[in-house]
């Protein structure tokens, strides 16, 4: 098979379970967001104001109700606001902001971790078919399940950007949140406030938050890969990538080099898309943004059992 038939033959059935919960994934902040607005009737004249003793008790009510459903950091907040007797308007609103982001991720996660789940039962079956069909055939085949611990010690594993998926999706959140505050206190103090108005700074935060979910799915893919395939006896690997126009500097100067599982492996490559020269790594087996994908973002070369 040449690359491109490769990679159709690994991502097809993986990008099928992707496009399903695309399709599904509901980014709904903005209603979350308007409902606390109406809920405490933010407005320009009591914005900088302690809130009434009613509004407290609703508010803290919802702090209570969603402290352990956000990122540590945020739960640390809510419980010295908890521990307050008097809170400003404005305060309480930073909050809530916040918690709506979470609310809105969190009513996914069910539906997240299912495709990873999904990713790695699919990745697993076909790479270990694979490696058996390049290896000496000294036995039947057999199909090694995936451990019940290995997902979840993936899943905790940084990210070519040197993150975990949780952290990263904690600080994306954290990010979008602050943002947004900024821009609903500008437009309250302006009497001006209408989230309709920022329909396009939701959808960016939606297709960011889509990329870097590819991203992870590629990783786990190849994670799982690198599992199965030393299961299989695999001893080395060769990178694949899609060569053609799209295709990254970095992934070009990858392609068709061979790498052993569990040993020092030297090689070069562009250290960075614009680089003119390669540059030497010492890598021992294989780690994920160095010699194993994803290497960047939207990044779609693979990694195969090599004979």
């Amino acid at each position: 098979m040449n690359n491109k038939e490769i990679l159709d033959k690994r991502w097809k059935p993986i990008d099928k379970e992707l496009n399903k919960y695309i399709k599904n994934f509901k980014y709904d902040v903005k209603n979350r967001i308007n409902a606390y607005i109406k809920m405490f009737s933010f407005n320009s004249d009591n914005l900088y104001n302690y809130m009434r003793t009613q509004e407290l008790s609703m508010f803290k009510s919802e702090l209570e109700d969603n402290i352990n459903n956000v990122g540590d950091y945020l739960k640390y907040r809510i419980n010295a606001m908890l521990k307050r007797t008097r809170v400003k308007n404005y305060e309480a609103l930073q909050i809530l902001v916040e918690i709506a982001y979470y609310k809105t991720m969190n009513r996914t996660q069910k539906n997240e971790d299912e495709l990873f789940n999904v990713v790695a039962v699919i990745t697993n079956e076909m790479i270990q078919k694979e490696s058996y069909d390049v290896r000496p055939r000294t036995n039947k085949y057999h199909l090694i399940p995936l451990p019940n611990y290995l997902l979840p010690h993936i899943m905790s594993l940084p990210l070519y950007l040197g993150y975990d998926w949780l952290s990263y999706k904690q600080n994306m959140i954290q990010y979008n949140a602050n943002k947004m505050y900024r821009y609903i206190i500008v437009d309250i103090q302006q009497k001006r406030l209408d989230l309709d108005r920022y329909e396009r700074t939701f959808e960016i935060e939606r297709k960011r938050y889509i990329t870097a979910l590819d991203n992870e799915v590629a990783s786990v893919s190849s994670q799982v890969a690198l599992w199965g395939m030393d299961k299989q006896g695999i001893k080395k690997v060769q990178f694949v990538a899609v060569m053609d126009e799209r295709t990254t500097n970095i992934c070009q100067s990858m392609n068709a080099q061979i790498f052993k599982l569990n040993d020092w492996n030297t090689y070069y490559r562009l250290a960075n898309n614009n680089d003119e020269k390669l540059t030497m790594y010492k890598t021992y087996g294989l780690q994920i943004g160095e010699n194993m994908p994803a290497l960047h973002i939207s990044c779609r070369s693979v990694l195969i059992p090599y004979r």
